[in-house]
C-alpha cells in the first residue's frame, strides 16, 4: 500500500514538475522572442479620391510559428495561421458561399430538365393569368430588395465602410509622415548646433592621478577638432569672463558643458565645507541662466544617478536629491531633452526647435 501510495505521489510530482517547466518555457518564450512586424503601405494618385491607401500589414512571432497578415482595401482579409494551419480568415464566408454557389448550379440544371416536359401547360396557365384583370401588387418587398446593396447581400463590407477603413488608414499615414518630419527636423536642427560648438566648458576637477590621466586623455580628443576648452570648476557663470579672453571670441557660437553631476559635486563638497542641496541647485541654475546669455546654444551634459536602487550616507543622499532638482529645472529651461541610451538618442522634449 505504502509503494503505491509513493508511485502514485511520484506520478503527481513528475506531472507537476512538467507543467513548471512548460509554463516556465511559455513565459520564457513571451519575454525574450520578439513579435516581428511589417507595414508596406503605398498610395496611388490615380485611385487617392475613394482609396487613400493600399495597405499590408504582417506580424510574426517565434520563427512564423504564429503569424497574422492583413490587407486592405484590394483583398480586405485578415487571416491568422499557427504552424502554418489557418486557424480565423476572415473571408472564409465568401468562400463559403462560392462553393455553394458552385453545388446549387447542377441542381438548377437538373430541375430545369425535369420541368421542360410540362413547358406547354406553363405556358397555357401564362396566358390564362394575363387575361385575368391586373390587381394592385404590393411592392414593398420588391423596392426593399432593389435598395439593398449588391456588396452587403453579398456578404461583403460596403462602400460606407470601405471608406472608413480607408479614412482610418489615411490618417494614420499623415500622422506618421508627421513624426518623421519632426524627427528629422530635430535632427537637423541638433546637427547643426554640434556643428558651431566652439567652446568646451570642462567642470572635471583633478583629484589624482587617475583624474589627471581622464583629464588628459579628453584634451587629446579635442586638440585637432577646433575647440576652445574653458576649465570652470565651479561658479560657472565665470565662464563668460574667460570666454572674452579667447583669439575670437564668438557670440554666436554654441558651447557645450561636460559635465553636471561634477559641477553639482564641486559645488557642494568645496574647501569651505558641504552646501546644502538647496544652496547648490540655485547657485548652478543661477549661473546656467547667466551663462546662457552669452552663447547661441547651450548644449549640458548631465548624468542619471538615481536608478541603483541603494540608499547612501546623508551626504551623499543630499547630492543625489540635489541633481534630481537640477536635472528636472534644466529640462524645464531647456528648448530640448534628448537621453542617451547605449548610445541611442531618446527625444523626450523637443519639438519645434
Amino acid at each position: 500500500m505504502g509503494v503505491l501510495i509513493l508511485n502514485i505521489l511520484k506520478i503527481a510530482g513528475l506531472i507537476l514538475l512538467f507543467l513548471i517547466l512548460f509554463l516556465l518555457l511559455v513565459l520564457f518564450l513571451i519575454l525574450f522572442v520578439p513579435i516581428r512586424y511589417r507595414i508596406r503601405a503605398q498610395r496611388d494618385a490615380r485611385t487617392a479620391q475613394e482609396i487613400p491607401v493600399d495597405a499590408k500589414i504582417k506580424v510574426t512571432w517565434l520563427l512564423h510559428a504564429v503569424s497574422a497578415a492583413f490587407h486592405y482595401p484590394a483583398e480586405a482579409y485578415l487571416r491568422v495561421k499557427v504552424l502554418g494551419i489557418t486557424i480565423f480568415r476572415s473571408d472564409q464566408k465568401k468562400e463559403d458561399k462560392k462553393k455553394e454557389t458552385k453545388k446549387k448550379t447542377p441542381e438548377k440544371e437538373a430541375a430545369a430538365s425535369v420541368q421542360k416536359p410540362e413547358e406547354k401547360s406553363a405556358e397555357e396557365t401564362i396566358r390564362k393569368e394575363e387575361e385575368k384583370p391586373p390587381k394592385a401588387a404590393d411592392t414593398s418587398g420588391d423596392e426593399k430588395k432593389i435598395d439593398l446593396n449588391p456588396e452587403q447581400a453579398s456578404g461583403g463590407a460596403s462602400k460606407e465602410e470601405k471608406r472608413t477603413i480607408a479614412g482610418f488608414f489615411g490618417s494614420l499615414f499623415r500622422i506618421l509622415r508627421n513624426i518623421k518630419y519632426t524627427i528629422l527636423k530635430i535632427y537637423d536642427k541638433i546637427k547643426h548646433i554640434v556643428r558651431n560648438i566652439r567652446y568646451y566648458l570642462a567642470t572635471m576637477q583633478i583629484y589624482g592621478e587617475e583624474a589627471r590621466a581622464r583629464v588628459e586623455r579628453h584634451r587629446r580628443l579635442r586638440k585637432e577638432k577646433g575647440f576652445y576648452t574653458i576649465e570652470q570648476q565651479t561658479s560657472i557663470e565665470k565662464a563668460l569672463e574667460k570666454k572674452k579672453e579667447t583669439d575670437r571670441p564668438d557670440a554666436e557660437a554654441s558651447a557645450l558643458l561636460e559635465c553636471m553631476t561634477n559641477l553639482a559635486a564641486n559645488e557642494m563638497f568645496g574647501e569651505a565645507g558641504t552646501s546644502s542641496c538647496r544652496e547648490v541647485t540655485d547657485r548652478i541654475l543661477a549661473g546656467v541662466e547667466e551663462l546662457k546669455k552669452g552663447f547661441q546654444n547651450l548644449v549640458v551634459v548631465t548624468g542619471n544617478v538615481f536608478e541603483d536602487g541603494r540608499r547612501y550616507e546623508q551626504s551623499t543622499m543630499e547630492y543625489m536629491r540635489a541633481m534630481a532638482e537640477i536635472n528636472r529645472r534644466l529640462a524645464d529651461m531647456a528648448d530640448a531633452v534628448i537621453e542617451v541610451v547605449v548610445g541611442i538618442p531618446v527625444i523626450l522634449k523637443g519639438e519645434g526647435i
